[in-house]
């Protein structure tokens, strides 16, 4: 306040809120990349590149060293998986995807630094890759009053407001108008989650959340790992695991997860439909269809009380055995509500089928 007016400066605790939901949004992102990361069997040179380089350094820039540090730790209770492709890289990735995990569940009360900027600072320009770690600096004496702003950044808002309300009146025209955002350069580029939901809000339309989804099957009879195309045989035990995830710009509600698994007719390739529903989202459905080969058509069934929810760490938190989750996930259309994805949530659900051993009989 300035003799008693506002000065329309946003407050500290606000820039500190701001700053908080940027780390947010991207340390999703990467809890969602060390997901697919593991889930594709990558090798140990990639692992440490997202894990040394990205997340430490994004760390490092909006926590300080010492949570950078305790994120190359690995806890407690995670035992290294049984010789096979890639372990070295499997154990590392498991260890830093729970210690992010932990890490988003603090980051409520944990202190951003003042010099992180939030999206801009968070990732470079360039390469998409989180800015260089820089050691904490002793505090500085006060810097040198800035050089005046360019003409762009003068009137930045004026544009955004320009262009909104030319889009609203070329949609209004019938005239579909990809609305893009002014870089601070003055180029144009892809709009940011943040970006999108103040056009949005200039343009009176309420913002909404996003749905990324995959569903990949493992074999549990033969000890195959999870792949969107997987080799089977009669008789085996499959497990499915639906990966959800919402980058923003709003949390998502009343999210629903539906299969459909070719129960009746047998084939040698198996292609099962899972659908995400997300009411209100963008885009409010998405489709997955993984494929299963057989070396003889069969069908499958599903195993009653096997469907599960996952947290973002891969630990299951409710069960249908248990009565905490509908058991219903292939018997309708609907399939069953596992409630709100948040922005930069991951969440899973996982249910199991057996292959059939015989041939159906003919009547």
């Amino acid at each position: 306040m300035i003799g008693g007016f506002a000065t329309g400066r946003p407050t500290y605790p606000e820039q500190m809120e701001s700053r908080r939901e940027a780390l947010k949004v991207l340390l999703g992102r990467e809890l969602h990349h060390g997901h697919e990361l593991l889930s594709s069997n990558a090798d140990l040179e990639t692992a440490l590149q997202w894990g040394q380089q990205r997340v430490t350094g994004l760390i490092a820039n909006s926590l300080g060293e010492g949570e950078a540090h305790v994120f190359g730790t690995d806890p407690t209770g995670i035992e290294p998986e049984p010789a096979g492709p890639n372990q070295k890289a499997r154990h590392y990735l498991r260890c830093r995807i729970h210690r992010l995990d932990e890490l988003i569940g603090r980051l409520n009360e944990l202190p951003i630094r003042d010099d992180f900027k939030g999206i801009d600072d968070g990732l470079d320009s360039d390469s998409g890759q989180p800015g260089p770690t820089e050691p904490p600096s002793e505090p500085q004496p006060a810097r040198p009053r800035r050089r005046r702003a360019s003409w762009y950044k003068r009137h930045r808002t004026d544009i955004l407001v320009v262009v909104a309300i030319l889009s609203f009146l070329a949609v209004v025209a019938g005239i579909v108008v990809p609305l893009v955002v002014l870089d601070s350069r003055g180029a144009s580029g892809p709009t940011t989650s943040a970006q999108a939901g103040k056009v949005s809000a200039q343009l009176g339309r309420r913002p909404t959340g996003q749905i990324q989804s995959a569903a990949r099957v493992a074999d549990v009879t033969r000890g195959r790992w999870f792949s969107d195309h997987l080799h089977a045989a009669p008789c085996d035990v499959l497990l499915y695991r639906i990966m959800v995830y919402n980058p923003g710009v709003a949390d998502l509600h009343h999210v629903r997860v539906a299969a459909s698994i070719n129960t009746i007719t047998p084939y040698s390739e198996i292609i099962p439909t899972v659908v995400v529903y997300a009411p209100g989202g963008d885009p409010s459905q998405r489709a997955i269809q993984p494929r299963i080969y057989l070396p003889r058509a069969r069908t499958q069934s599903y195993v009653t009380g096997s469907t599960e929810m996952l947290n973002s760490g891969g630990h299951v938190v409710l069960r249908s055995a248990r009565r905490q989750v509908p058991d219903e996930i292939t018997a309708t259309g609907n399939g069953i509500d596992i409630g709100s994805v948040d922005v930069g949530i991951t969440e899973f659900v996982q249910f199991r089928t057996k292959l059939s051993c015989a041939p159906p009989s003919i009547q």
